[in-house]
């Protein structure tokens, strides 16, 4: 009886919500794959903004801070939850147009209650029972999402966070 208790309950884990951010896997608007597991040892930086109406200044901000940290990694999504989807073609040409150098993924749902399903990366970042440490959800577009080098959610910031701040909390040391 015990070897069956083991068994349900190794299943159930297995069978459960991804285990840590490098389990999560995006599509970019140019067609690529992302495996998050590919920037163990770096820092990641995960920004959504609004997919219909862009905010190109806090786009350009984000550029800012990937230039002053080499080593960090951005990764922008169009979040689906405010005024509805992109086109993709729109959102390659204002990559194009602001010369972007860091990724921007497919639109996808980022609010816990929202009118469409909350992306796998989003639960992640959203959901304690999966981060570890934060329980929050999607208030407004801009929100900032700080991982360290070891995929731990060291911090998060709404859309007021100043540049100064944003290359603070990027640069910032973790203690893990």
């Amino acid at each position: 009886m015990k070897i069956i208790t083991v068994l349900v309950c190794f299943c159930l884990l297995s069978f459960s919500t991804l285990s840590g951010i490098y389990d999560v896997e995006l599509q970019t608007i140019e067609g690529k794959t992302i495996a998050l597991a590919t920037f163990k040892g770096s820092k990641m930086l995960i920004a959504e903004f609004n997919a219909a109406a862009p905010d190109k200044s806090f786009l350009s901000d984000l550029e800012t801070v990937k230039k002053a940290y080499k080593n960090l990694q951005i990764i922008a999504v169009p979040a689906t939850d405010f005024d509805g989807a992109a086109n993709i073609q729109s959102l390659l040409q204002l990559k194009a147009d602001l010369n972007l150098s860091y990724e921007i993924t497919l639109p996808a749902g980022v609010k816990k209650n929202g009118t469409s399903n909350q992306s796998p990366l989003f639960r992640w970042l959203t959901h304690d029972s999966e981060n570890r440490h934060f329980n929050i959800d999607i208030e407004n577009e801009g929100q900032l999402f700080f991982i360290s080098e070891k995929g731990t959610l060291y911090a998060v910031s709404g859309r007021k966070m100043p540049l100064a701040q944003i290359k603070e909390a990027a640069g910032q040391s973790t203690k893990e």
